[in-house]
């Protein structure tokens, strides 16, 4: 009952805020954030609440939900799509004051999800190599029933699941969502629980024409139960989930050969993703979208979406991603490669409110120097309004 837990868990926090209980308002606030809000309401909102259960534990001295509710935020970051490298700079701050705070939870979540954004990032040798600058993959799971939490665990092999599953490496990829689903109950309530659902039918879906037919029914009747669970999902917060929903619904179609239908839901999956700022899941229904046209034998079609899946994977900051694509796709992304080593303008088009515009990152550039070179506030706003 999602929108019960919502209003009772928003009334204990309103409570915490009126009678100024900082302690009460470090744990109400991580509660709403983390485990009512983003089942009703979108996902990026999160991130002020979880701000002010830290602010209010460390005010009052509650640092354990202060650690819960920096990794929180990384956590819903991963899942909203926000840079990787942002992400990756957010976990390398906060993980010295988890370790300080001794919250063991707290460390192992952010380790592992430090892993996996450095994975993305292309810090790693290959993109099957799994470590980050504390520690590697077989390292940090082989202390998994000494010391890690099962959560952390869990959390760990849904992003590397979705991260493999990006790379086409579906069989690994099945394997760590197979894990996954050992722990699933130790992060029940929260949001990654639906990037669980959503990767796990995903990869069914790619798997699906290679197995054999009694596999196919299995794979078919666990994608169909997913779906039943997404779409109550999306009935109670369309803004995280229908656009989750209607791309595995694209994926489904597309094995149906319904290819009309496939088509409308790829489109209405990208437009939905773009509109809610979910800029990775934007890019992969893109991507699912080219791979469609390419088997219809409709390469100028599928060129548009390729070129715009390579885009939003770039602005995801996914740097094994877009390698991936160069290898795979290396004639058909000539020109957005061109454009993108360009050194003078290079135009990425964003997916905010103003997702007709592009970003001219040589006019980002200009500004940077101009605040740089200011420290009056009055000579500052001029220089900022200049430029714009």
């Amino acid at each position: 009952n999602y929108q019960l837990s919502y209003q009772l868990t928003l009334l204990g926090y309103q409570l915490s805020k009126k009678f100024d209980d900082l302690y009460s308002i470090s744990q109400t606030a991580n509660l709403l954030a983390n485990f009512s809000w983003s089942w009703v309401k979108h996902i990026q909102e999160t991130e002020n609440i979880n701000a002010e259960s830290v602010e209010g534990g460390l005010q009052s001295g509650m640092l354990l939900y202060t650690g819960f509710s920096m990794t929180h935020t990384l956590l819903n970051g991963i899942c909203q799509g926000k840079n990787v490298s942002l992400l990756r700079h957010e976990a390398s701050d906060i993980l010295p004051f988890c370790q300080k705070t001794q919250n063991q939870w707290s460390v192992d979540c952010t380790l592992g999800q430090k892993i996996i954004l450095q994975n993305l990032l292309g810090e790693t040798q290959d993109k099957l190599d799994f470590r980050c600058d504390e520690i590697d993959e077989s390292d940090y799971l082989n202390q998994e029933e000494v010391s890690r939490t099962p959560n952390a665990i869990c959390y760990y092999y849904i992003f590397k699941a979705q991260v493999l599953y990006l790379y086409g490496e579906l069989q690994l990829a099945l394997a760590s969502i197979a894990k996954a689903q050992e722990l699933l109950a130790f992060i029940s309530g929260t949001i990654q629980a639906s990037t669980y659902n959503f990767y796990y039918s995903m990869i069914l879906a790619a798997l699906h024409p290679s197995v054999s037919p009694e596999e196919q029914q299995e794979y078919w009747t666990k994608m169909e139960a997913n779906q039943a669970q997404m779409q109550n999902w999306a009935n109670n917060c369309q803004e995280n989930f229908l656009h989750k929903y209607l791309l595995v619904a694209a994926e489904m179609a597309r094995l149906s050969s319904q290819w009309y239908e496939a088509m409308n839901l790829y489109d209405r999956a990208i437009k939905l993703a773009k509109e809610n700022e979910f800029v990775h899941e934007e890019a992969l229904a893109n991507e699912l979208a080219a791979k469609f046209w390419f088997a219809q034998e409709k390469s100028d079609f599928a060129q548009i979406y390729l070129k715009k899946a390579y885009q939003g994977y770039q602005i995801w900051g996914a740097k094994h991603k877009v390698e991936d694509l160069d290898e795979k796709y290396l004639q058909w992304l000539g020109s957005t490669r061109t454009a993108t080593e360009n050194n003078t303008i290079n135009p990425i088009t964003t997916t905010g409110s103003n997702s007709g515009e592009t970003l001219d990152f040589a006019a980002v550039m200009k500004a940077s120097q101009a605040i740089s070179g200011e420290i009056v506030l009055e000579q500052l706003l001029n220089q900022v309004m200049k430029t714009v």
